[in-house]
């Protein structure tokens, strides 16, 4: 995805999500609430975000674009290039808020992280996974629904064994 799509696709999430939020608010989630974003990244600038959204003042879940230093300093702390997609993505919105039954985020740059990092339970558990599975199942194409978007006009299809931007 480009930038072009990435904008487009985040003003219709960003849409949706508003709409979804006086609900969100009338039954808020036992466990993984807006609440517990704010708690869990309470200095970051998408905490004020979740706290917007929950007062109902929030026009746009998303973040300000990141800049090419901000998305280099990422690399180089982590060791990695980032994904030409995401790095498309951060440069509509560094970081994007869903509220729904549970509260996703894509995370602002200067918060991700290895997964062992700040997993290491998961990061066992899917490295063990890994090992257990047939190697026929990295063969397996599989549809990405959320890529079927009006802009797009065909389903996007990933291989689990390739990289794919």
């Amino acid at each position: 995805m480009d930038d072009e799509d990435w904008q487009c696709l985040l003003t219709d999430l960003n849409q949706a999500c508003l709409a979804s939020i006086p609900y969100i608010v009338a039954n808020p989630p036992p466990e993984l609430g807006m609440q517990q974003f704010v708690d869990r990244h309470s200095s970051s600038p998408m905490a004020q975000v979740a706290i917007a959204a929950t007062a109902g003042h929030a026009t746009w879940l998303g973040m300000p674009p990141a800049t090419q230093e901000q998305i280099t300093s990422a690399e180089q702390r982590l060791d990695v290039t980032l994904p030409s997609t995401y790095t498309a993505f951060l440069r509509i919105s560094n970081g994007f808020l869903m509220p729904g039954q549970s509260t996703s985020s894509i995370l602002p740059v200067e918060l991700i992280a290895h997964l062992g990092d700040d997993h290491t339970d998961v990061a066992r558990f899917y490295r063990e996974s890994l090992d257990s599975w047939p190697s026929a199942m990295w063969a397996l194409s599989y549809p990405l629904p959320w890529c079927k978007h009006r802009r797009l006009g065909t389903p996007c299809f990933n291989r689990m064994d390739q990289n794919v931007d």
